[in-house]
């Protein structure tokens, strides 16, 4: 069962167990998620016996390898997407997260008056829409991914340098995965959220449910990739035949960039929550969260 929380979460688990019901007692049963927690109980119960956890610490096993830094920025919402392309423009590959499907439209368009090629992924989109949006960022046609938390389970992209949220996600779990879009396979990743004045309550609370120090920094200056490193925006960009102008005013203080890490964890056939571990780094705005 992959994504067996997920299942639990939105009420398929009577399905699941019907599924179950009719396979042999012969088989096996893996339960697959980076954040198993006690809503699949009801499957470790009844279904296996003694299970056992297995983690994915990293290529080799380490837990130091696939570095991700995490932070914090405190943004005005009128400079959000702004700040994103400056990101994106420093890191590369980024998949930005944002909490509706018309703001996910929205945000691409306006990352290309900002010269980001992006395209936007969604449940409203339709399978070959998604799939063009994936295939386009898989292979480097554009560079921004902009998408709903459609993208924060089952989607692995080689080399994502960052995870962008210029909306908070609803919940520690929700912040687990999409984080993990990142830092895949021993690589190392940044996830930077873009928080809002009236949003700051949230991710304080957010913080305190990953066991990360609470607070946010100012945005620093970054370094953008060298000039044609990055693939141009499109005069068109498939999700849309037009493109709004954002609002834009000055630069933001800035800050300087704490490192932290992130460990990405594989559990087999156990409802454990994820261990995780203490944070690094003594700043609020740059810790690691657990799992």
């Amino acid at each position: 069962v992959d994504e067996a929380d997920r299942m639990a979460d939105m009420g398929f688990l009577p399905e699941v167990k019907r599924l179950l019901d009719r396979t042999p007692d012969t088989r096996r049963t893996f339960l697959f998620s980076a954040t198993l927690d006690g809503e699949v109980d009801v499957l470790v119960n009844r279904y296996q016996r003694d299970p056992i956890v297995v983690e994915a610490l990293g290529a080799g096993g380490d837990e130091d390898e696939g570095e991700v830094t995490h932070e914090f920025w405190a943004v005005d919402g009128s400079v959000r997407v702004e700040r994103a392309a400056d990101i994106i423009k420093a890191h590369g590959r980024t998949i930005v997260f944002c909490r509706t499907k018309h703001g996910a439209d929205r945000v691409a368009r306006q990352l290309a008056r900002y010269g980001v090629s992006a395209e936007a992924m969604h449940g409203d989109r339709s399978q070959s829409q998604r799939q063009r949006a994936l295939d386009g960022f898989s292979r480097g046609a554009v560079i921004a991914l902009v998408a709903t938390d459609v993208a924060a389970r089952g989607i692995h992209v080689d080399d994502v340098a960052c995870i962008v949220q210029l909306d908070p996600p609803a919940t520690a779990k929700d912040y687990v995965h999409r984080s993990g879009r990142t830092g895949r396979a021993g690589n190392v990743g940044a996830v930077v959220s873009l928080v809002a004045p009236d949003k700051r309550g949230d991710v304080r609370k957010l913080q305190r449910e990953l066991g990360m120090e609470q607070g946010t920094v100012g945005p620093r200056q970054l370094t953008p990739l060298p000039a044609g490193s990055l693939p141009a925006p499109r005069p068109e960009q498939s999700h849309d035949d037009t493109m709004a102008r954002p609002r834009h005013v000055g630069r933001d203080g800035n800050a300087a960039r704490p490192r932290g890490e992130r460990t990405a964890r594989w559990l087999d056939s156990d409802s454990r929550p994820d261990r995780g571990g203490r944070p690094s780094g003594s700043r609020p705005g740059a810790t690691r969260p657990r799992g």
